[in-house]
């Protein structure tokens, strides 16, 4: 039977959080459920919902406060949700807090993205046991800090963030350079949000001794420090080093072109919607233990992988690869057999759909 779903999101950044919440919408909408997504008018998830087909509610929960509160509570008592589904710290105590104010609340599941430990406070156990009927992480790593808190084991279950392996086929890199303006340079290639602990100035660090005219550091993608880093390049005569390709809603072309693809982050991390792609694109790994990555990055199984902040590591383990490439070949045939196995959306949205049914009564249209 159809019911209806809304989901919260208070950040107005964009990255793998951010899509995963648009594209489950969309997967639940073409089960014919009903979906919204409230989220800030500012939030970059707002601008984009249309991109994914997604019903948007533009609703100020950037801040709590009692207008967010309200603003809030006016939303869902029109919507009437059987089912709110919050993914960003605000957006959750403030459904806590609207939940509580309302005489037939909707059943409330709280996704975790992040790998960070939250506070051990009564007010947050509070948070994940008890306003919250199911918790969701995208890694076990995740899961292992909910536990952490004294929730039940069976109060918490982890789904990791899957994609459409249609739309990560491998392709030429050859074409893929030519076509980028690539051609007869090696690239080695970031996918990620420009923000610090994404690891973007480790990168630069373990390679800032690489020539220019025979490499290139590619960063796909926007963010907080984006302008900063690229004022830190050039004063350190280094901005030949790195091609900034900005936001890109089609990364495939850009990972083709790739001869590896480095996720150098050293905290926050769940399992890497970008990680996950290159993988799918054949595309060798290098990258850390930070978070919840190892769950998908395996050492000398699916990736090379080292310990975060470790320049020599990295510069090494990439330096490996490409003296290597039987070994590259052999990582990413390994690793895209391995997603295709564990990271599909399709299992993503069955294992959601079976949580939300475990919160019967979802009668459908309140």
């Amino acid at each position: 039977m159809p019911y209806s779903i809304v989901h919260t999101e208070s950040s107005v950044g964009w990255g793998g959080q951010e899509i995963r919440v648009l594209r489950e919408s969309k997967a639940f909408l073409d089960r014919g459920h009903q979906v919204t997504v409230l989220a800030p008018a500012e939030a970059e998830i707002a601008k984009r919902a249309s991109d994914f087909g997604v019903p948007i509610c533009r609703v100020p929960i950037f801040h709590r406060n009692f207008h967010a509160f309200w603003s809030l509570r006016k939303a869902l008592k029109r919507l009437k949700p059987d089912l709110v589904n919050t993914h960003s710290s605000t957006d959750s105590w403030l459904v806590a807090a609207v939940c509580f104010s309302i005489r037939h609340p909707p059943k409330v599941v709280r996704t975790r993205h992040i790998c960070s430990q939250p506070s051990r406070s009564i007010t947050t156990r509070w948070l994940y046991n008890k306003a919250a009927q199911k918790v969701v992480t995208t890694g076990e790593a995740i899961r292992a800090q909910i536990l952490k808190l004294g929730i039940p084991a069976d109060h918490v279950v982890s789904i990791p963030t899957g994609i459409n392996p249609d739309s990560y086929p491998p392709g030429s890199k050859n074409e893929a350079k030519l076509c980028l303006e690539l051609s007869g340079l090696t690239v080695i290639g970031v996918v990620a949000t420009i923000r610090s602990w994404k690891g973007h100035r480790v990168l630069i660090e373990a390679l800032k001794d690489l020539p220019s005219s025979d490499y290139r550091l590619l960063f796909v993608g926007d963010g907080p420090i984006r302008r900063a880093l690229q004022e830190e390049l050039h004063a350190a005569g280094l901005a030949d080093l790195v091609l900034f390709a900005g936001h890109q809603n089609d990364v495939l072309p850009w990972l083709h072109a790739m001869d590896i693809f480095v996720l150098p982050s050293y905290a926050n991390e769940g399992i890497s919607q970008a990680l996950v792609q290159a993988m799918m694109a054949g595309i060798p790994v290098v990258t850390t233990t930070a978070g919840a990555i190892t769950e998908v990055a395996k050492h000398g199984e699916t990736a090379l992988v080292v310990e975060p902040n470790d320049c020599q590591a990295l510069r090494k383990a990439i330096a490996t690869l490409l003296d290597d490439p039987q070994l590259a070949r052999k990582l990413a045939t390994s690793a895209r057999q391995f997603v295709l196995e564990h990271h599909s959306e399709a299992a993503m949205v069955e294992r959601m759909d079976a949580v939300f049914q475990q919160l019967q009564p979802l009668s459908g249209k309140r």
